[in-house]
């Protein structure tokens, strides 16, 4: 009688001298790799869309320039606008991991959502402070008409990457990981997009602050979903003939 392997885990355990460095722990295990990729099938309708989104940019920035919307602004869009455009803000993100936890009592995705607003968090302000090359400067983005730091006032040249775009890119990303519905990664998608024009719309963000703040949501949570997919569940030291010794378990 065959043996049903279903709900098996299988653990590998490899024994390391305790002094050897990292790298050597993880030699072998290819698992970030994999988990990207079967990411981008999962949510392969969501990043081919986003992926031609930029593409789509790219062309206009090439034939256009860094153009930024200059348009006839009218009373309800620009309601509409300021009141949608807050679903790229940290308080909204930070709301729907809250919902994950406590509504649909689903620790792990709530856990994702949050570290993934982290990195997402972290890569902005640190290529924002790259990109100025001053002193370390927090910059948080205001919803209004005139782009606005809450420290400094920002000149056209100092709004890459848009943070409210990165983090709505990075949100949607990681909501679309969670469904197989294409549907569902259709309309994440159409929201994030309506979210970008809005930083054009509202804060006179550019075409390539956008881009970059969907760049840098989308490689978030790759990141953050390879380390999540490919984590080590258990680990132990043990004492081995006489020598300290690593026991690594990998189930």
């Amino acid at each position: 009688m065959k043996k049903d392997r279903r709900n098996v885990n299988t653990t590998v355990t490899i024994a390391l001298p305790f002094g050897k460095t990292t790298w050597l722990i993880y030699k072998g295990k290819i698992c970030c790799m994999k988990a990207a990729i079967s990411l981008l099938r999962k949510s392969n309708l969501f990043f081919t869309g986003a992926f031609l989104c930029v593409v789509v940019a790219a062309v206009i920035y090439l034939l256009k320039g860094n153009v930024q919307f200059d348009g006839t602004r009218s009373f309800w869009v620009n309601v509409f606008f300021v009141n949608f455009t807050f679903m790229g803000d940290a308080v909204f993100v930070l709301v729907v991991a809250a919902i994950f936890l406590f509504y649909y009592r689903q620790p792990q995705k709530a856990k994702a959502i949050f570290f993934n607003f982290l990195l997402t968090m972290l890569l902005v302000q640190l290529l924002k402070n790259i990109i100025h090359n001053g002193p370390f400067t927090l910059y948080f983005e205001e919803s209004q008409y005139l782009f606005n730091s809450t420290f400094i006032k920002e000149t056209a040249h100092e709004q890459l990457p848009s943070g409210h775009t990165a983090l709505a890119f990075s949100l949607a990303a990681c909501l679309s990981s969670f469904t197989k519905r294409k549907l569902t990664q259709v309309l994440v998608l159409l929201a994030c997009g309506l979210l970008a024009f809005s930083r054009l719309y509202l804060a006179k963000h550019s075409l390539m602050d956008v881009v970059g703040g969907t760049i840098i949501g989308l490689t978030s949570w790759v990141l953050i979903n390879a380390v999540f997919k490919s984590k080590i569940r258990n680990y132990k030291l043990e004492i081995r003939n006489g020598e300290q010794e690593l026991s690594l378990g990998i189930s």
